[in-house]
């Protein structure tokens, strides 16, 4: 983070999800030179997949989240509702950088110690993030250092002396709008092509909640051209 290299000793992963595949997906499209990945999942299943998805990185299991946690960069992609990664447990040195994707898996005291960077203040500072719970706990915003904007355009330094952070908190139905205008006008320009799915192995194999285009388009603000119907039943 604004250290403008792209190499990394180690990657430790945090929940072996989807996304958590994506991400490192996108450290190795992005040419990145990482000597090895730690994974660490509850479900031991995902967090072997995890691994030999990225055997060519030196992907192996955790044996327990400190493991991932003393990796270089740290990438949390978990479904956590509160933190759980809580003193005495911490991190382990202040050149670590950590990818704070699930938003909800530091305590607000190991946040309070440390550089934070997001993407919107006033949209990550809320519903119980653990930025969130930082501010609640001291009651203002100080511990925020800055945007990834200002990050990039150079506006904000970085202390050396403390881990860095980076919080994102994304508007996914925004993601859903845009996917719906794609999808309308390729449908329109029947350039459709149908799929039986997106989701790599071992997710592939298990059994998926139906996602409903009726629901997407309720979720979604409505066309200018063309109002989406209501959902019934």
């Amino acid at each position: 983070m604004s250290g403008k290299h792209r190499r990394t000793g180690s990657i430790g992963i945090v929940g072996a999800g989807i996304i958590a595949r994506n991400i490192i997906d996108m450290f190795i499209a992005d040419d990145w030179h990482i000597a090895s990945v730690v994974v660490h999942d509850l479900d031991g299943i995902a967090a072997q997949a995890m691994a030999t998805h990225v055997a060519r990185r030196g992907g192996m299991v955790a044996s327990t989240l400190d493991d991932a946690l003393i990796c270089d960069v740290v990438v949390f992609a978990t479904t956590a509702r509160a933190p759980y990664v809580v003193p005495p447990q911490q991190f382990h040195h202040v050149h670590q950088i950590v990818l704070n994707v699930s938003l909800r898996d530091q305590a607000p005291e190991i946040i309070l110690q440390c550089t934070n960077i997001v993407n919107d203040v006033d949209h990550c500072l809320k519903v119980s993030t653990s930025p969130h719970l930082a501010e609640e706990r001291v009651g203002h915003r100080d511990f925020i250092h800055g945007t990834l904007t200002e990050l990039i355009l150079g506006e904000v330094m970085l202390r050396s002396d403390r881990l860095r952070i980076f919080s994102p908190f994304e508007v996914g139905i925004l993601d859903l709008a845009v996917g719906l205008d794609i999808f309308d006008q390729a449908s329109a320009r029947k350039l459709v092509r149908e799929m039986p799915g997106f989701l790599p192995r071992p997710h592939a194999d298990r059994p998926q909640p139906d996602v409903l285009t009726d629901k997407i388009r309720l979720a979604t603000k409505p066309s200018p051209i063309r109002q989406p119907e209501p959902l019934t039943g």
